[in-house]
């Protein structure tokens, strides 16, 4: 029988940390380890709704948030999107638009549609969802970096930020 879980923060744990920084290269890994630590130890309000804790398909949807943000991470750190790779300068302001708690919120406020795709039978609903809502967050901060004044929009958001310019 699969633990039943309360929390986000029932998955701050090294084992669990460890488990999703296999293969992610070591100058990155320090970063997702603190992202994934923020999220189930400042975050893990926004996954209070019985939704997340309810068991579908015999796993629960709380336990795709850490993946998901993993996925995220790979997105704008790892795999940067093959329309951003030869434009240093967009990559720079692409990985200046993720911000976790958005992130976060987003997944937490989208990931209920999986309730209406019950006629998808033969789907992992809660991942598949997941997997949306990444691409669609990732396209959104993809379609931020499509402006002509670049420099003082990285400028305006390390300010905003409070990171060195």
């Amino acid at each position: 029988m699969k633990k039943k879980f309360s929390s986000l923060s029932d998955f701050a744990d090294e084992s669990v940390f460890n488990a999703l920084l296999k293969g992610t290269e070591s100058d990155k890994r320090q970063h997702l380890l603190e992202l994934m630590q923020d999220a189930c130890q400042i975050h893990s309000g926004l996954f209070l709704d019985d939704f997340w804790f309810e068991e579908l398909e015999g796993d629960y949807p709380i336990e795709y948030v850490l993946p998901a943000l993993r996925r995220a991470f790979a997105s704008f750190f790892i795999q940067i999107p093959p329309l951003l790779k030869n434009d240093e300068r967009r990559v720079e302001l692409f990985q200046l638009h993720f911000n976790l708690e958005e992130f976060l919120t987003e997944v937490s406020t989208k990931a209920q549609i999986v309730k209406k795709l019950s006629e998808f039978e033969h789907i992992d609903k809660a991942s598949t969802i997941l997997q949306l809502i990444v691409d669609n967050y990732v396209g959104g901060k993809i379609k931020l970096t499509r402006v002509d004044n670049i420099t003082q929009v990285i400028r305006q958001i390390k300010l905003e930020k409070h990171l060195k310019i």
